[in-house]
């Protein structure tokens, strides 16, 4: 039975009462049945165990065969041991051949700044510790928070679009020496720490740099995985020169705290925080609701005009911003917004000026991104593609100019 030994060398994370250590660990012709056990041993401190009762844990992700390593993402899975003040915490799993690539985390809670420790691993065959992980020439740390503004939530959120984001760009190779391989990928890694009680994930996505409203699965380049308590991290492997959007977000609307992300990679590459939508004007968001007699529907349907209507007063010419989302987005509702003219005539609506688009069932609702309108008065649709369908929605108005009104018309 191979018996490694590794004391105390790296501290990855150091956020108050709550340290990560973490090492690479390769396991050689493992099989269905090896099984391996982590033990976590806290040192002694004068006659007896340390009295302050700090609690101790030993997580494990698998990574895959080669050392393009991603924890917590795609199939990677992972062990999670349970904090507890016992002098030891024992992990166990059984591992197959493809799973020779391991990476243990121990940790702890506590109020002391040094907590000594040995971790042992043991194995039924021959195993070996990763000394020499990558190291990553260019990095950028940021220091950043969820906030009530910009807490967004996990993506099944209308919210989630206000969740913190950042414009990575991973510049070309040019150079010379580099000009064979300029087409290889770049190696990435994007970390995020916060308090421990805040599950926190990191979605990097192909993008312009844009704010990104709402993610589909081909729109990642990585993903750090399920939401993990205090820690996430997302690496690989990214084509250099591409434009990407960085979202970092907790699980839930009321995960409140600082946070710190932190970017490493093999090739040059700029990182900016990406503005949150509105920035710099002026909002106002009005509630109502699509019923029975007020459910028109799309303008298709004989009924367009009797969907909620809204009057926009602009007192100066001024440039806005709309966006129209159900209260609650379960089930999905097709929606859209669109602007018109006042009527001249006898007609209920008049001439059309912007649209949202075709309607769309996102969750994060739909958009007119930029609108450049005189002073003036103008009409407000919003509208759900089939008539009858009854839902409660809020319209968020961004203006450069104050004094605008958004009130429901009268007749």
């Amino acid at each position: 039975m191979a018996h490694q030994e590794r004391r105390q060398e790296q501290q990855i994370v150091n956020r108050e009462d709550y340290e990560v250590f973490s090492w690479l660990f390769r396991e050689e012709g493992a099989d269905l049945e090896t099984i391996r056990w982590s033990s976590f041993t806290r040192a002694m401190r004068g006659l007896g165990f340390i009295q302050e009762q700090t609690h101790g844990s030993v997580n494990r992700f698998k990574g895959p065969k080669n050392n393009n390593w991603q924890w917590g993402g795609g199939a990677i899975t992972y062990h999670t041991g349970e904090y507890t003040d016992a002098p030891h915490a024992l992990v166990k799993a059984r591992v197959s051949e493809e799973e020779n690539l391991w990476a243990l985390v121990a940790s702890y809670e506590g109020d002391r700044e040094d907590v000594g420790f040995t971790l042992t691993v043991y194995s039924h065959r021959n195993a070996s510790w990763v000394t020499t992980p990558n190291k990553f020439i260019y990095s950028q740390d940021v220091e950043a928070a969820f906030t009530q503004k910009t807490a967004g939530g996990n993506d099944i959120y209308s919210s989630y679009y206000l969740n913190p984001q950042y414009h990575l760009r991973v510049h070309p190779r040019v150079d010379r020496a580099s000009r064979a391989s300029r087409d290889a990928k770049s190696a990435i890694s994007v970390f995020v720490s916060t308090d421990r009680q805040i599950p926190v994930n990191i979605m990097p996505a192909w993008s312009q740099g844009a704010r990104i409203s709402e993610l589909s699965h081909n729109d990642l380049a990585l993903s750090s995985g399920p939401y993990t308590y205090g820690y996430a991290n997302a690496s690989g492997r990214i084509p250099p020169g591409d434009h990407y959007s960085l979202v970092v977000s907790a699980f839930e609307l009321h995960h409140i705290g600082k946070f710190d992300l932190r970017v490493e990679c093999s090739d040059r590459f700029d990182l900016t925080p990406i503005p949150q939508e509105g920035v710099g004007m002026l909002s106002k968001a009005v509630r109502g609701e699509c019923t029975g007699e007020t459910a028109g529907g799309g303008p298709s349907s004989s009924s367009y005009s009797s969907n909620p209507t809204y009057e926009l007063q602009l007192p100066d010419p001024a440039q806005l911003r709309f966006r129209l989302q159900l209260t609650e987005p379960s089930p999905p509702v097709a929606l859209n917004v669109t602007v018109f003219n006042l009527p001249t005539g006898t007609g209920a609506l008049g001439r059309h000026v912007a649209t949202s688009g075709p309607y769309c069932d996102a969750i994060s609702g739909v958009i007119i991104e930029k609108l450049t309108l005189q002073a003036g008065k103008y009409l407000v649709v919003p509208s759900t593609y089939k008539a009858g369908v009854q839902a409660a929605f809020r319209l968020i108005m961004y203006s450069t100019v104050s004094g605008v009104q958004l009130v429901p018309r009268k007749e």
